[in-house]
């Protein structure tokens, strides 16, 4: 997390929420991966690195649904 917090799942397993500092890993089999700001008030600022090896498409949902894989692909020339 670069600034704030957000509430972050995966599986629908239990919601971590994660603060400025912090970091976390999904393992590359995660699915249903959803994050939202913690506050609502507050912004949240988070640096997403997706390592896969699969080219399909990844959706993210929520707050961090502005992104995709495909959006990460073309921003390093993929």
């Amino acid at each position: 997390m670069l600034s704030g917090a957000i509430q972050a799942q995966a599986w629908g397993a239990s919601v971590g929420t994660y603060r400025e500092g912090q970091s976390w890993v999904y393992p590359a089999f995660a699915y249903n991966i959803t994050g939202k700001n913690a506050s609502t008030d507050k912004p949240a600022r988070a640096l997403v690195v997706l390592v896969t090896s699969d080219n399909g498409a990844r959706e993210f949902e929520g707050e961090l649904s502005s992104i995709s894989s495909q959006d990460i692909a073309a921003a390093i020339g993929r």
